[in-house]
């Protein structure tokens, strides 16, 4: 147990004690833009995100990406279309720089010409700046060639996949169609009730009605007549009609 001289002390201490000082209070602000796993930084007024999003989402949706792999390809598309207008808007107000300026305070007369070539006079400053930025132009194209190579190729997999699904079965449910059509004749031939969902359920869940399987069974029944009357050179199925004579 402390004792009374030790609680004096610890007072006395806190009493020194005035919390963070003001480049801590300028690192501590910046924690909230921090990413959570690289750390980095990426600031932007409400405004600039705004926009930012805005434009990320029109790109992504027009790749109708799936969830997943496809939409973190379709996402890194969209930032590098972002980050290639941004090069662009830099290189083209590098040129802007000759604008009229007020040469005591190095601004314009507006406040937006001045936003617009802030990040143009960054560049400015050290010449070999300019050509990073071609650089920098060339390997966003490189990379969104990559990203969407990949997402195409991740699509036509998936399409592929999903095609051969609907395809299984849509032959699984003309299968178990054509299985209670027999099941529901059969019953009638025997003059017996039948519940084809009750009495014969299908391994694949599909379930019919009276009036799909009926009309099945009118279906392959007016075939089977068109058939035989086709085979008597359609003498059956018209007899008061002269009989066709074969080709």
């Amino acid at each position: 147990m402390a004792t009374e001289k030790q609680y004096i002390a610890n007072r006395r201490n806190a009493q020194l004690s005035t919390g963070p000082g003001e480049a801590g209070k300028a690192t501590s602000r910046m924690n909230a833009y921090r990413h959570g796993l690289t750390g980095q930084i990426d600031v932007r007024t409400p405004a600039e995100q705004e926009a930012h999003d805005k434009f990320c989402a029109a790109i992504v949706a027009s790749l109708a990406p799936a969830e997943g792999v496809e939409h973190q390809f379709a996402q890194c598309i969209a930032e590098d279309h972002w980050r290639l207008n941004r090069a662009r808007t830099i290189e083209n107000n590098i040129f802007t720089l000759a604008c009229s300026f007020n040469d005591s305070t190095g601004e314009t007369e507006s406040p937006e010409i001045d936003q617009a070539l802030a990040d143009a006079r960054t560049f400015v400053a050290d010449p070999a700046r300019f050509q990073l930025l071609t650089i920098y132009e060339r390997r966003i194209h490189s990379n969104m060639a990559k990203n969407m190579k990949q997402l195409i190729e991740l699509q036509a997999i998936r399409r592929a996949l999903e095609a051969g699904q609907k395809a299984e079965a849509k032959a699984q449910r003309a299968q178990a169609l054509e299985e209670a059509r027999l099941h529901t004749q059969l019953a009638e031939m025997e003059g017996v009730p039948c519940d084809v969902a009750v009495d014969f359920p299908n391994d694949n869940g599909f379930v019919f009605s009276t009036a799909e399987i009926a009309q099945v069974i009118r279906t392959v029944s007016h075939l089977k007549a068109a058939k035989r009357a086709e085979s008597s050179n359609w003498a059956a199925a018209h007899p008061a009609a002269p009989t066709r004579l074969a080709a």
